[in-house]
């Protein structure tokens, strides 16, 4: 009697794709021990296209040289053969009627950047002047409250205690009016003035300044600002580098014709197309491919060496599962990795 193909091997199928219970079922059938957690006596680890590749059993078993199998690879084993059967559910290919059209670069739009926030404007003129009107208008009164709202927005115990000062030297330069008033006392009368026309025009100037300080620490939607402008601009800069590349995947995950033509994710073809940066995984040589994060002449000539024996990657996780990449640079890779089909 033949002994079982798989018969002592410790398996760990992790996933939650239709091809998952499928392998189990084929992998037990042959004798392999199915386990549910991670371990040093693991001979195998089956993963599917559900698995992250930051997933903690898929880097423990590179770090531990245990073989990462995908379920595609795991249907060329001798009885697996039934896992081809299991198909993910995708959109269907629409048929194609008339000429093929092929698709012709278009004009590169290049977005302004955007105005950085905290700079000085009409608007923020506009609205220091209505935070001054406030005090101006209601005859100093309303200083405590506004300090106090500025002492919330930036957690600032100094103007906490403004807060409660400009509370206090309106009552008090109210009672010793009243005070004045009624015991014929001048001085009572000539310190509460002065203390109120303090609170009240002083108090509009120091409203005016201190939008200018919730305008660059802290807004109403409660972020940061940026007070100098040219830091503003150069993270305006980086934002605008990230949607370029994320219209340029979309473009290629729309249209992989066009963004072959385009040149997109090939700065080796000296494309006219911003791409935001972005390096094909699935065409650009090995020059280009170790400009990536973590990509060295040993993962570049694998990655090529895969994409000649196998076909191309379908994503970072391909990446880590197939070749030497080390995890660490996973996400600094996957901001300017793409995969053109």
């Amino acid at each position: 009697m033949n002994s079982l193909p798989y018969e002592g091997v410790r398996v760990l199928v992790l996933g939650s794709g239709p091809r998952v219970g499928k392998a189990r079922q084929l992998l037990s059938e042959g004798g392999a021990t199915i386990v549910s957690n991670f371990s040093s006596q693991v001979t195998y680890v089956v993963v599917d296209r559900t698995v992250p590749h930051s997933a903690p059993q898929v880097v423990a078993a590179r770090r531990a040289a245990i073989p990462v199998v995908t379920t595609s690879e795991l249907q060329t084993w001798p009885g697996m053969e039934g896992l081809a059967a299991v198909r993910y559910l995708t959109p269907a290919r629409l048929p194609v009627s008339g000429p093929v059209m092929t698709a012709t670069p278009v004009p590169v739009y290049t977005a302004p950047l955007p105005r950085p926030r905290g700079s000085s404007g009409p608007d923020t003129t506009l609205m220091a002047l209505s935070w001054a009107a406030f005090p101006l208008l209601t005859g100093g009164l309303a200083m405590p409250f506004i300090t106090a709202h500025v002492a919330r927005k930036l957690r600032s115990r100094t103007h906490a205690m403004l807060a409660a000062g400009y509370g206090g030297a309106l009552v008090v330069s109210m009672l010793g009016f009243i005070a004045g008033v009624g015991l014929d006392v001048d001085i009572f009368i000539l310190v509460s003035m002065f203390t109120w026309l303090c609170c009240w025009l002083g108090g509009s100037v120091h409203a005016f300044l201190m939008y200018e300080s919730v305008s660059r620490d802290g807004g109403s939607d409660g972020e940061p600002r940026v007070s100098d402008p040219r830091n503003a601009q150069a993270l305006a800069a980086i934002e605008h580098r990230r949607n370029l590349r994320d219209e340029a995947r979309q473009l290629a995950k729309r249209d992989p014709v066009a963004a072959r033509e385009l040149g997109i994710g090939r700065p080796d073809r000296h494309s006219s197309y911003d791409d935001g940066g972005l390096i094909d995984v699935n065409n650009a040589p090995a020059s280009i491919l170790k400009t990536l994060p973590g990509v060295t002449d040993e993962v570049a000539q694998e990655i090529i060496r895969f994409r000649e024996l196998t076909g191309p990657f379908e994503s970072t996780s391909d990446v880590v599962v197939h070749t030497s990449f080390e995890p660490r640079y996973v996400d600094r890779f996957d901001e300017l990795a793409l995969y053109v089909a």
